[in-house]
């Protein structure tokens, strides 16, 4: 709905004939607005668009019939308490005539309807655009329908049945408790061609109640519906149903019921689903139910509350602050709140928003205007990753180029015209010491910090596990001692193992016995062999179970300081060979890497100092050295301590065959600490800070965007 403020209108001086309004046009009372003055809706049913219009704007159009400006200033004048001029009756014939509210008036009306067209036919860029990110196509109409089936669902607003949903709600949670464990792996299912199929049928389930819920409580309050289809938002397709007639309402009340119907809707079918889960076995229909009544809900409160776009939200807010087009209004009194603060103009409020909203809607704006930026920005970059490069790339300049940038130079383009009214003053002089300090901001190389994620690992180590499950006998070290190669570290019994070399040994005596029985008679050759073969395999097996016992003795097999050594190892105790027992490191061999974005690598050079900062907050930082900076990217980053997919800072598209490839180009960087190790562990992640060449923050995007630009289009 558009709201027509005509009370402070400086308009041109008018002409004395009034054009005809069109006779399809339809005007209804509304709802009282904030200030308790009446209003009015006026309905175009051609566009099934509604404008909102105030006392003034009513009693113009009461007296239309006079066809005279200014008999009709007159006339309202006179009969009324208003005191208006031939200027505000002209404002609202503009109005009129740029919303085509009225019959085209001979050559001139046909004219100016032409001069729409072209000017709508010149932007077909801006068209392809909008067609791009946001598209509706009707399926149905559904009013025949919904006005047939509404009597049906009277019980689902009653209370009665709000207290049953209550208690459906409290008896699927508490039969879900009980089979919690179940509950949390029921996804499993849906890894199939038939969970998958499942899993689509309740979606579109779930969703088609949210629009139905719209629907049928806006034809309780006697609404028509002319559509439902489905729109595509950047491809991407939702359900909508068009109840632009709820600004026929005048209580607020049932407006907000409409716009909450869809998101209350869905929340019974949640209810309905998690008793269904209770109910049905495992399988993919438990599955689809479970996505019901758990992910589907929150995704859709998360996304239809949002009041920052078009959604359910949205026109929440509007209902409950009963402000039509509040995005256009919040927008237009930010920028007048803007120039005010940049020029201080002394222009007056623009509308009529009562004094205490003001600063609510110019912060409402302020905030679609950071999530516009923020939003348009992922679908570009979403465009870019999912479409072949080139074209990903123009696509994302478009996107940013329409929706970010054109706004901008909109709103400059427009201070020209400001120019004449411009003069000196405290707003003017903050505005440029501001500006000033931005510039030098961004275009002075004063940036010389560098953080870069980072791994501090020794590269001699050695992890000590027992050969044998066994029982500990002596323990040599400690944490933090010195020891050199072949030093012991721990001793260990196996009464197993001394077993079996045990019954080895009696083996090896029989085998002996019997093939000195042999000699003494006339055997076959054939059975001294099998004996003879049989004796080699078990004195192969005895000399094997000696070296095993041999190894229980654990000795340190490079010169370094024990570390991690694992908790309670005493005398007595039973380990397995699953158990790390300590971790033998040399701190002499101490290396930190680290890996840079394109846009940094060229500001670091080999002897530059740095600071490594662990991840650990108990480790104190300590100083490095770079030693070697990588020319070539990295084509597959091998050690994956720092990816994305593991919770790291370097953003990775994990390969099927399990490799990890950087989503932009990264360097290496080898680093060297200034003294001697106070690692306690084999690897620590952080980050390293590097004091490199000084940057400005403007040469910084312009070699990052030549960088992404040269090496996706093929330079």
């Amino acid at each position: 709905m558009t709201t027509i403020a005509l009370e402070n209108a400086r308009a041109a001086p008018p002409a004395d004939r009034l054009p005809a309004l069109r006779r399809d046009i339809q005007l209804y009372r509304g709802a009282a607005a904030g200030d308790g003055s009446p209003t009015w809706t006026l309905h175009d049913p051609a566009r099934n668009l509604f404008f909102r219009l105030g006392w003034m704007e009513y009693e113009i159009l009461s007296r239309w019939r006079l066809a005279s400006v200014r008999a009709l200033a007159a006339a309202v004048c006179r009969e009324t308490t208003l005191a208006i001029g031939p200027g505000n009756v002209q404002a609202l014939v503009d109005f009129l005539v740029t919303r085509n509210l009225v019959i085209p008036d001979g050559t001139a009306g046909i004219d100016r309807l032409e001069r729409q067209l072209a000017a709508s036919r010149r932007q077909p860029a801006g068209r392809l655009l909008q067609k791009y990110l946001f598209y509706r196509i009707p399926l149905t109409r559904p009013d025949r329908f919904l006005t047939a089936s509404v009597g049906w669902l009277d019980f689902v607003y009653t209370r009665t049945f709000a207290a049953l949903l209550a208690a459906g709600l409290l008896a699927g949670l508490f039969l879900t408790m009980r089979q919690w464990d179940s509950f949390t792996t029921t996804f499993s299912y849906l890894y199939s061609p038939t969970g998958i199929a499942w899993l689509a049928a309740a979606l579109v389930l779930a969703k088609s109640a949210h629009e139905l819920g719209h629907a049928w409580t806006a034809k309780r309050y006697g609404l028509r519906i002319p559509t439902m289809g489905i729109a595509f938002l950047v491809f991407w397709p939702v359900l909508y149903t068009d109840t632009t007639e709820a600004w026929k309402l005048t209580e607020r009340r049932q407006r907000l019921a409409i716009s909450g119907a869809g998101i209350m809707a869905e929340l019974m079918v949640a209810v309905l689903a998690l008793l269904l889960w209770n109910l049905l076995p495992d399988g993919p229909a438990r599955s689809a139910v479970f996505v019901i009544a758990t992910t589907s809900w929150v995704i859709t409160l998360l996304i239809n509350s949002n009041p920052l776009v078009r959604f359910d939200g949205y026109y929440l807010l509007t209902d409950y602050l009963d402000i039509p087009n509040l995005q256009s209004r919040a927008f237009e009194l930010a920028r007048w709140r803007l120039r005010e603060w940049l020029f201080g103009l002394g222009d007056p409020v623009p509308g009529t928003i009562p004094a205490n909203r003001q600063h609510l809607l110019i912060a409402y704006a302020w905030a679609v205007w950071v999530y516009r930026l923020l939003l348009f920005t992922g679908i570009g970059l979403l465009v870019y990753h999912v479409l072949f490069k080139l074209a990903g790339l123009a696509l994302l300049a478009a996107v940013v180029s329409w929706f970010i940038v054109r706004p901008l130079y909109l709103e400059l383009a427009s201070w020209k015209s400001l120019r004449p009214r411009l003069h000196w003053n405290r707003h003017g002089i903050a505005s440029v010491l501001l500006l000033s300090a931005g510039l030098l901001l961004l275009g002075l190389p004063w940036n010389t910090q560098i953080d870069a994620p980072a791994v501090a690992r020794f590269s001699r180590y050695a992890h000590i596990y027992p050969p044998e499950q066994g029982r500990i006998m002596a323990v040599h070290a400690s944490s933090g001692d010195r020891v050199t190669a072949g030093q012991p570290l721990i001793l260990l019994d196996s009464p197993e193992l001394e077993q079996r070399q045990s019954q080895a040994e009696r083996r090896i005596e029989m085998l002996r016995l019997q093939l000195a029985r042999q000699s003494t008679q006339a055997s076959t050759i054939e059975a001294v062999r099998v004996l003879q073969s049989e004796l080699a395999r078990t004195l192969s097996e005895y000399e094997g179970y000696t070296a095993l016992r041999a190894r229980l003795e654990i000795t340190s097999p490079i010169d370094g300081t024990v570390f991690e050594v694992a908790d309670a190892l005493t005398p007595g105790r039973w380990v397995n060979t699953d158990l790390q027992l300590a971790l033998v490191a040399d701190p002499a061999d101490l290396i930190v890497d680290a890996w840079l974005s394109e846009d940094r690598v060229n500001q670091v050079q080999a002897g530059d100092r740095a600071r490594f900062y662990p991840e650990n907050p108990d480790i104190e930082p300590f100083a490095v050295v770079v030693e070697e900076v990588g020319r070539a990217a990295l084509p597959i980053l091998e050690e994956p301590y720092q990816a994305s997919t593991l919770g790291g800072e370097i953003p990775v598209r994990e390969q099927p065959d399990g490799t990890l490839v950087p989503n932009q180009a990264i360097y290496r960087l080898r680093l060297a600490p200034e003294q001697q190790s106070v690692l306690t562990g084999q690897l620590l992640k952080g980050e390293v800070r590097i004091r490199g060449e000084a940057q400005s923050l403007l040469g910084r995007a312009w070699q990052a965007v030549a960088a992404v630009v040269i090496r996706e289009s093929g330079f």
